[in-house]
């Protein structure tokens, strides 16, 4: 049954497309968004609670590789910990492993440990998408 909810979370997250909101400073309120990674990569990020979520695609639609992240914050959302999968890509869907992440804000992760498999991506933005535009 869990392992249903977290699939169809997971699903609903690669299929959502969640838009990014910004202002002129391009600050963020959430965590929740599309970010990019240092390898390419598109991430579909959704912070729930005390948990970080996302579907990671990589630049080519996701065809080199699809991955899923469950992660937890820790008391002061520093740091979030958690165990990420492939679930399909040009080698197949084999690897796993678990990560720590520092938290940077709104806006920038980075990886700090990792162990299992090979994870290509080791920071993460939150790409400002601002429209307002100064003198408009």
């Amino acid at each position: 049954m869990r392992s249903t909810y977290k699939i169809a979370i997971a699903f609903a997250l690669l299929m959502s497309g969640v838009p990014t909101e910004g202002n002129a400073q391009c600050s963020f309120s959430s965590r929740t968004g599309e970010w990019k990674s240092n390898d390419g990569g598109i991430y579909h990020v959704r912070e729930f609670g005390n948990e970080l979520w996302w579907v990671g695609l990589s630049p080519d639609g996701g065809r080199q590789y699809t991955n899923v992240f469950k992660g937890v914050f820790n008391s002061d959302k520093t740091l979030v910990e958690g165990s990420w999968v492939d679930v399909r890509g040009a080698q197949g869907a084999r690897g796993f492993g678990s990560m720590q992440l520092r938290v940077n804000g709104t806006a920038s992760l980075q990886k700090v440990s990792s162990s299992g498999g090979a994870f290509g991506a080791t920071s993460w933005v939150q790409p400002c998408h601002d429209t307002n535009q100064v003198g408009r």
